[in-house]
């Protein structure tokens, strides 16, 4: 850009956070309704699929004190959990529409007004935008995740503080890896290694400890079979003598 049009883009900015407080009642309005329709388009946007059938991979110590591997099918149904938390951000977009409707605005100081009585005034906002757009972007981005998904065990997990980091194999065989945030809501070691992902793009995906607004259950299980080292190491056992 050419320093006459970054000029006139900050005069253009500069004169619209002055004016900010006469159309500050429209866009409070435009907000509650964006924030009410988003939780509705999640609500809309279900998955397609809400059982998922599952090959989980679960390491144990036998008898001997050898390491072994068991395998096991599992079908897995998501259901919606937690969904109190969408209070929030809809409980706060609706007191937007009341008060703008009422009285035209919600605020009664402009953009610039808040320096002289300190940070208190911006650092409030700021804490209610966290507690509206934090529950948004997990409940929209969960619901992308498993609107058309497929389910994997995770084959290796790592924590550090709050954060995760997890590679699975999609059905292809193919290797995805993915990080973020985890809740630990999942109590299951099995569940809270589940990964779930997108079909058409793996590389979206969310392990059942960062889920939120979903709980994944076990409705049903297969045969739980070994692997060869499994077998033999468990083939040397005494046998129970009557």
């Amino acid at each position: 850009m050419k320093k006459w049009q970054i000029f006139a883009a900050g005069i253009i900015a500069a004169l619209a956070l002055w004016f900010f407080p006469l159309y500050q009642n429209v866009l409070a309005g435009a907000a509650a309704l964006l924030v009410v329709g988003i939780v509705g388009f999640g609500f809309w946007f279900r998955p397609l699929t809400d059982i998922f059938h599952v090959r989980t991979t679960v390491w144990r110590v036998d008898g001997d004190g050898k390491l072994a591997c068991e395998h096991e099918q599992l079908a897995v149904k998501i259901e919606l959990a937690r969904l109190w938390l969408l209070f929030v951000p809809t409980a706060l977009a609706v007191t937007f529409l009341v008060v703008t409707s009422a009285y035209g605005t919600l605020w009664n100081i402009g953009v610039f007004d808040w320096i002289p009585l300190g940070y208190g005034p911006l650092v409030v906002n700021w804490f209610t935008l966290v507690l509206v757009i934090g529950p948004l972007y997990v409940w929209v981005s969960e619901r992308c995740v498993l609107r058309e998904a497929e389910a994997a065990s995770a084959q290796s997990v790592s924590t550090s503080g709050k954060r995760v980091g997890y590679v699975f194999l999609d059905s292809t065989g193919t290797k995805y890896a993915g990080e973020g945030i985890y809740f630990g809501l999942v109590k299951s070691r099995v569940l809270a290694s589940l990964v779930f992902y997108a079909v058409r793009k793996p590389d979206l995906n969310r392990i059942g400890m960062r889920l939120l607004f979903h709980r994944p259950v076990v409705i049903g299980r297969g045969l739980t079979d070994f692997d060869k080292d499994t077998v033999t190491a468990r083939s040397v056992l005494p046998q129970p003598t009557s």
